[in-house]
């Protein structure tokens, strides 16, 4: 996804084209939480075996959605206009035009600023399975909500994590737009706001104890901040590198998702020994850690810059690649 990014959308578009995209996800815990519900108490299809049912078809249609329109550039879609792809091409640099080359591995494994990449999206991920994924099992144990407020709730969390994240994309591409030095500004604004914010919000959760409105508030806020990520930390893989976007987003999320599996097995060890406020206050205590960690590393050790191991040296390529695409524009007229 980060290189269709990085081919289809100019740099002060490319915030908001990784939020949108990012937060299907949480758009898609909106609507499935409720509807799974429904689905659940009806007798549509024996009532539980229709979730799997429905979102399954739905999940068929998305393929053929994906496979007839989507395509990894403006120069193989088929159905695109002339006017939008005169508008992408001029708005591209020619490095972001050019034919792909050979990966540099060894320039991305001896760079610092991909390293504290890897820490940021760890951290992220790690912060992501307690906020998001413990949320409805905390809800529901420790403050003794019942289930159908319960996914109410998650549902409300999910709907501010996306709202937040595309407010703040679109707050960022304005600012990126009109003054391109500013961001590394905004890059790390909103990577602090992103994991600073739910840590101070988990920090009062820890000190609200069982107090349901006070907490509901605070972890709703949490995840809602926590969106702004995506214009942080997950925008910055397409900045360094464009062309290599997708290699270093998925060595960046492989690493990752080693937090997603490591934070399970941390918080079962706690839970073991029973649902309490003290067990729950340790598991808060680890996710406050990490999120200062990776705003601390991201904000020394991360670039927003083009990274030069990610520049085409051979100008006369650049021009080429260029020269067709001005090509292919007059072809079309």
């Amino acid at each position: 996804m980060c290189v269709m990014i990085a081919k289809w959308m100019p740099e002060w578009e490319r915030s908001r084209g990784t939020t949108i995209i990012f937060t299907g996800s949480s758009i898609g815990m909106v609507v499935s939480i409720p509807v799974a519900g429904l689905l659940c108490d009806g007798t549509f299809m024996g009532g539980w075996p229709a979730v799997f049912i429905v979102f399954g078809l739905a999940g068929c249609v998305w393929v053929v959605l994906w496979t007839v329109f989507v395509y990894e550039s403006p120069d193989t879609h088929p159905y695109i206009s002339i006017e939008e792809y005169e508008f992408i091409v001029v708005n591209q640099t020619p490095d972001e035009c050019r034919k792909s080359r050979v990966i540099p591995w060894k320039s991305i494994f001896t760079s610092i600023p991909v390293y504290a990449l890897v820490i940021t999206h760890f951290c992220n991920n790690w912060t992501t399975f307690t906020l998001l994924a413990l949320l409805p099992m905390y809800l529901r144990n420790i403050l003794d909500i019942s289930i159908p407020k319960v996914s109410l709730i998650t549902s409300v969390t999910h709907l501010s994590h996306a709202t937040i994240a595309w407010l703040a994309a679109y707050i960022s591409d304005i600012f990126r737009k009109y003054d391109t030095s500013t961001n590394n500004i905004i890059r790390k604004t909103n990577n602090t706001i992103a994991f600073v914010g739910p840590a101070l919000c988990l920090l009062a959760v820890i000190y609200t104890r069982c107090n349901i409105t006070e907490t509901v508030i605070l972890l709703i806020i949490a995840t809602g901040l926590h969106g702004c990520h995506f214009s942080g930390f997950k925008s910055t893989h397409i900045d360094m590198a464009p062309d290599f976007s997708g290699v270093l987003y998925g060595l960046t999320n492989a690493v990752a998702n080693i937090g997603n599996m490591i934070s399970p097995l941390v918080t079962a060890l706690f839970l073991d020994q029973g649902h309490t406020l003290s067990n729950w206050a340790s598991i808060f205590y680890i996710s406050i850690l990490m999120y200062i960690l990776g705003t601390g590393v991201y904000i020394v050790f991360a670039s927003v810059e083009l990274q030069c191991w990610a520049v085409h040296a051979n100008n006369h390529n650049i021009q080429s690649n260029s020269d067709a695409d001005k090509s292919k524009i007059s072809k079309n007229h």
